[in-house]
């Protein structure tokens, strides 16, 4: 009798941690279930605040997303605290720890509601700035009403005379990043702080954890090393191409292409003077259409 009660006994006390561990789990998924539903219903609102400001700048639209992101600050601090109080640290399961690690930091929430304000107007300004500014005409300079969209970027695209582009590319600096600097100044000491606030460095130390690769910035200097010796063939190839619609005054031998040059605001992006760098001129892409449509 004594052995039988023993054994119950072992499998009670073995029974119970598995017990408490299911049901933490149970919990956590639930908890996880919740949040995700919810934070759908504000990311949705917030969605539609954002476009209806940026598609339509009014001081009424303006207010209406501002007063979303308070609401919406005010949640993730409510969560923040329930996030806190659960044993999440304690879960085995990776996924369910690594959904709880993230909705541990608050973001620009940690800010008291007054400072959370001053930071969410000083980037509704930047980004009304960037929506709204407009330059004048390089030929009128009494029409001065060209915004980026769509008309600065179809001069990048379409024109090829060098003064027009090195004009616009300035033009449009002059009347959006002069107007934003003192903004984005505060702008970066503000998000400094939300970075403190999470218990990081600064600002660049939190979007780095997001990649979740403590040797995120060696992995990308490792891949820059590998494509630099392309990208420079690359970017030899377009200068000489673009020195030869220019002349060597505009694009110098050995010397950066002027950024103004290469069809884009920011010269991220090269396919807008593809007719100017791909090789082969007078040679035709083949068309592959019919064999696609035979497969």
């Amino acid at each position: 009798a004594s052995s039988v009660l023993l054994l119950v006994c072992l499998a009670t006390a073995q029974s119970a941690p598995q017990s408490a561990t299911s049901d933490l789990v149970s919990r956590a998924k639930e908890f996880l279930q919740r949040i995700d539903r919810e934070y759908g219903d504000w990311n949705n609102r917030g969605t539609l605040a954002s476009w209806a400001y940026a598609s339509n700048i009014t001081d009424e639209n303006l207010a209406n997303q501002l007063a979303i992101s308070a609401e919406f600050a005010e949640y993730v601090r409510k969560v923040n605290v329930e996030v806190n109080a659960f044993p999440w640290r304690e879960l085995e399961d990776y996924s369910l720890r690594r959904q709880f690690e993230k909705l541990s930091y608050p973001g620009a929430s940690a800010f008291p509601k007054e400072k959370f304000a001053e930071y969410e107007e000083t980037v509704s300004r930047m980004e009304s700035v960037y929506a709204t500014a407009k330059i004048c005409d390089f030929v009128d300079s009494n029409k001065c009403d060209l915004p980026l969209e769509p008309d600065i970027t179809e001069i990048f695209i379409n024109s090829r005379n060098p003064e027009e582009l090195k004009y616009a590319w300035k033009a449009w600096r002059d009347v959006s990043g002069k107007r934003v600097k003192a903004d984005f100044v505060r702008y970066v000491e503000l998000s400094n702080e939300i970075a403190r606030l999470n218990n990081f460095t600064d600002m660049s130390a939190f979007w780095l954890k997001e990649y979740e690769a403590e040797d995120f910035e060696e992995q990308v200097a490792q891949l820059w090393q590998q494509l630099r010796p392309l990208y420079l063939q690359i970017h030899a190839y377009v200068r000489r191409a673009l020195r030869i619609k220019y002349g060597e005054e505009v694009v110098p031998r050995d010397k950066p292409i002027p950024g103004h040059l290469l069809g884009n605001m920011w010269a991220q992006t090269w396919p807008n003077i593809v007719e100017l760098s791909l090789p082969y001129p007078g040679k035709s892409l083949p068309d592959v259409t019919d064999e696609m449509i035979a497969q």
